[in-house]
């Protein structure tokens, strides 16, 4: 009798089959049945999704910074031993910018308007590339998505069997089978809701925007990490499971990762894994625009032009445990000090000093000691993804952060990178070996929940942020001080940023009073067929709008004004 492993099952079974994603159970609270396809001893977990606007820590002082990443670590103590948080930031270039169009659409555009919109929308659809520097810049849209997995405890063996004998009955009731199985999970389900409320009130306090993902805006989620360039998402229905609804292309196993789509618009994803990291961390030292002084952001989204995943992967183990595995490994270090000569050997040594301040620092003091795996998703064509990943590579060295490709094991840890993808017990991590032991602080720091300054409500004027991101700024959201002051140096972009301004209120109807001892807007002026008068001493130009005779007309134009 030839017995199947692990291995020759993934080699055989298609894509959506080694999906976890099972029936949503709750479709409008989004919490989702997970049944990862594995060998041995069945389990089955719940999860549920966030989507997360991260708070702008480019302005903040250093403090702020390390309190949020004290809340984030407090997310990690509210956890039970074996739930898996997930933290993932996905990067693709965008080509539109919704909020500064819709801001738009009300006005009727004229033909010299018409000219000034279609040369705007024609940049924003060109990505808006731009240079700073040797430093290469677009618009880019960023989402940040965090997951939370809870394992079902003490499953019968049978369950799962007959959950996968039931959902393969092409006449199938999937509403009717989420009722009976919502019955048995209930305490879980209680569990988890507990869990999620108190993680709603820490990402609140940290300043984070957030929103719960219901059954459709989660298989939207994963239907986008699959396809991240797609415009089209499927229609989710809640009584099929998503792992059948959400890759509409088909899917070819490559060494590194997982090839998509039809033959010429191929697009592969390639795996790296953080394989050292440093003993210091920073928060959003993975993900942030910004950096202690005399430090470079890691800034991946300058290192790879087309779109990427940084995925961070945190289980909760069992600290007696861990405590008694350091402890062993103390010791070991402590016999092995000397080599067979009588020498000492200078890394048990360092290795010792080492545990033995991890232990007095992270128990003594009720610290807390997790295992996490970070990941990389690099995705490209097979031309220029080679380089795309040595660049991500070199970018990481500089922080001493060793980021390293998968050629072996992508296509399996790229599972593990999907929304609700990461199962702490299958793989093995006896098999993968990618997993690293640090404290919570140090997990916290790397967590993708940094974000960078989004500006205003009202998207009146278009920027872009470090990372790439629209920034929307209306003086008048301030509504107790709408001004604004530009300072710089001579030469320094002054008169730039305000003509930028005004070819950016004006198509919204606005008008616009420019004084200037040169005449740097006379262009402009030409262009929005204003009234362009040059000052002269010899013939002074009054603005004084009550001078005059006051006729009629005169009066109903400064009526509004004086009213």
């Amino acid at each position: 009798m030839a017995w199947v492993t692990g291995a020759d099952y993934e080699d055989t079974s298609p894509f959506a089959a080694l999906l976890p994603h099972s029936l949503l159970l709750d479709p409008d609270s989004g919490i989702l049945l997970l049944s990862t396809p594995r060998w041995g001893r069945p389990s089955l977990a719940l999860g549920c999704a966030w989507s997360i606007e991260p708070r702008n820590i480019e302005t903040v002082d250093e403090h702020v910074c390390l309190d949020m990443a004290r809340v984030h670590e407090s997310l990690f103590r509210s956890l039970p031993v074996g739930a898996a948080l997930q933290a993932m930031m996905t990067i693709v270039p965008a080509h539109s910018a919704p909020a500064w169009e819709q801001r738009r659409a009300p006005f009727a555009p004229d033909a010299r308007l018409a000219a000034v919109l279609d040369a705007q929308h024609a940049a924003i659809s060109r990505g808006l590339p731009h240079q700073d520097g040797t430093t290469q810049g677009r618009l880019r849209q960023v989402r940040t998505t965090l997951t939370l997995r809870l394992p079902v405890e003490h499953v019968a063996p049978t369950i799962p069997a007959l959950l996968s004998a039931l959902l393969a009955f092409p006449t199938r009731s999937g509403s009717d089978l989420a009722t009976r199985l919502t019955a048995h999970l209930s305490s879980t389900l209680e569990q988890l809701e507990g869990l999620r409320a108190g993680i709603d009130e820490a990402l609140r306090a940290a300043g984070h925007g957030i929103t719960r993902m219901d059954g459709t805006t989660l298989g939207v989620a994963l239907a986008q990490t699959l396809d991240p360039l797609s415009k089209e998402h499927p229609v989710i229905i809640p009584d099929v499971p998503l792992s059948e609804q959400v890759l509409g292309t088909e899917a070819w196993r490559v060494p590194g990762g997982w090839t998509f789509g039809a033959a010429r618009t191929q697009l592969t994803a390639h795996v790296l894994s953080l394989h050292r990291a440093p003993p210091r961390t920073y928060p959003g030292i993975l993900s942030a625009p910004r950096a202690p002084q005399g430090t470079q952001p890691l800034a991946l989204w300058e290192a790879c032009p087309g779109p990427l995943t940084l995925v961070v992967n945190v289980a909760v183990v069992d600290q007696a445990q861990e405590r008694a595995r350091l402890r062993q490994k103390r010791t070991l270090a402590f016999l092995q000090r000397f080599n067979p000569l009588g020498d000492t050997s200078p890394e048990n040594v360092a290795l010792k000093e080492e545990l033995d301040t991890l232990l007095r620092q992270f128990f003594l003091t009720g610290g807390q000691l997790l295992w996490g795996r970070v990941h990389v998703v690099v995705w490209g064509e097979d031309g220029s993804l080679a380089r795309g990943l040595e660049d991500m590579v070199r970018a990481g060295r500089r922080l001493d952060l060793e980021f390293l490709p998968e050629p072996t094991l992508g296509s399996t840890l790229f599972l593990q990178t999907l929304p609700l993808g990461f199962d702490p017990e299958w793989p093995k991590e006896t098999y993968l070996r990618r997993a690293r032991r640090l404290p919570g602080a140090n997990l916290a720091q790397l967590l993708p929940l940094y974000g960078g300054f989004r500006g205003t409500k009202t998207a009146s004027i278009l920027y872009l942020n470090q990372r790439g991101e629209t920034v929307s700024f209306d003086p008048f959201d301030n509504l107790t001080n709408p001004h604004m002051v530009v300072t710089g140096m001579s030469g320094g972009g002054k008169s730039f940023t305000m003509a930028h301004l005004a070819q950016q209120v004006l198509p919204l109807g606005g008008s616009m009073v420019i004084l200037d001892r040169l005449p740097s807007y006379q262009a402009l002026c030409a262009a929005w067929e204003g009234s362009y008068i040059q000052m002269d001493f010899n013939a002074p130009t009054c603005f004084n709008p009550f001078y005059g005779p006051l006729g009629n007309e005169q009066v109903v134009y400064l009526q509004p004004a004086v009213n």
